[in-house]
C-alpha cells in the first residue's frame, strides 16, 4: 500500500504524506521486454526496455501518437504503425526509445504476438525461467522451430538480436505460417556479403529479395549488426505489409 492504496501502475518516485520520499526501482515485478534490470531514462541507444507492466500483469497503453521521441524520427511512421498492431509498445507513456536495440527475447514476443499468442508448451532452456515476461513466447517459438537457442542450454533471451538472427526468425516464421518465402537476392551485391553465417544465408537471400531488410548507407549487410527497435519496427510493416495483398 502507498498512502493508505494501492498503485494502479509502476511510479518512479511517490511522496509519503509524511514528506518522505519513495523512489522505485524496476525488477522483475515491473517487468520491462529488454533488460528489465537495467534503469532506463530514454535516453541511450544502449539501454534496452519496453513494456512496463503494472501489478496486475497488463501492458502500459499507449498510443503511438503519445510518443514524444519518434516526432523527428526517421521510422516514426512505422513505429506508429506497428504500434497502433499491438505488437510493439512503449518504454513508458511518452516514450518508446526507437535507438535503443532489441533482444532475442523481445524479439520473438513481437512474433509471439503477431501470432495471435498461441498456447505453447514449455521452455527447456536454462535461462529462460518459469515467470519472465518472455517465457511464452520463448516456448512457443522453439516449439515451432522459429527460434532455436545458442546452444542446447541457453536461449540468450536478453542478448541482442542480430540483423541475421532476425531475419532467420522472420523467415521461418514465414515458412511455419504458409506464407510463400520463394525467391533469393543474391548477397554478394553487399561488400560484405560473405560474412553472413551460413545457417542465415537463405533466410538474408529472402529478406533482401522481399524487400524486408536493406544495405547499410555504406553499401554492407551487416549481418552480425544489433537491431534497433526502430528498424524491427520498419522491417516488421514491411514484412506484414508484404503479405497483406
Amino acid at each position: 500500500l502507498l498512502n493508505g492504496r494501492s498503485p494502479l501502475y509502476g511510479i518512479a518516485e511517490q511522496t509519503l504524506k509524511n514528506g518522505d520520499k519513495v523512489i522505485f526501482f524496476y525488477t522483475d515485478d515491473f517487468t520491462q521486454e529488454t533488460g528489465s534490470e537495467q534503469w532506463h531514462s530514454g535516453s541511450s541507444t544502449t539501454a534496452q526496455t519496453t513494456e512496463t507492466k503494472n501489478e496486475a500483469g497488463a501492458d502500459t497503453q499507449a498510443t503511438a501518437k503519445s510518443f514524444k521521441d519518434i516526432s523527428a524520427h526517421w521510422g516514426k511512421a512505422s513505429i506508429e504503425f506497428i504500434a497502433s498492431q499491438g505488437l510493439m509498445k512503449g518504454v513508458s507513456d511518452t516514450e518508446f526509445a526507437p535507438n535503443a536495440l532489441m533482444t532475442r527475447g523481445m524479439t520473438v514476443t513481437v512474433l509471439y504476438r503477431l501470432a495471435k499468442e498461441p498456447k505453447g508448451g514449455a521452455a527447456a532452456f536454462d535461462d529462460v525461467k518459469s515467470g519472465k515476461w518472455y517465457y511464452d513466447a520463448v516456448a512457443w517459438a522453439a516449439s515451432q522451430g522459429i527460434a532455436a537457442g545458442v546452444s542446447k542450454e541457453e536461449f540468450a533471451p536478453e542478448t541482442n538480436v542480430t540483423r541475421e538472427q532476425l531475419a532467420v526468425m522472420l523467415y521461418r516464421y514465414a515458412e511455419k505460417t504458409g506464407k510463400d518465402v520463394a525467391g533469393q537476392a543474391d548477397l554478394k551485391a553487399f561488400k560484405d556479403g560473405a560474412a553472413v553465417s551460413d545457417y542465415a544465408k537463405a533466410a538474408l537471400s529472402f529478406a533482401v529479395y522481399k524487400g524486408l531488410i536493406n544495405g547499410r548507407t555504406d553499401g554492407a549487410l551487416d549481418p552480425q549488426g544489433k537491431a534497433t527497435r526502430a528498424e524491427v519496427a520498419a522491417i516488421l510493416e514491411r514484412f506484414i505489409k508484404a503479405y497483406s495483398g
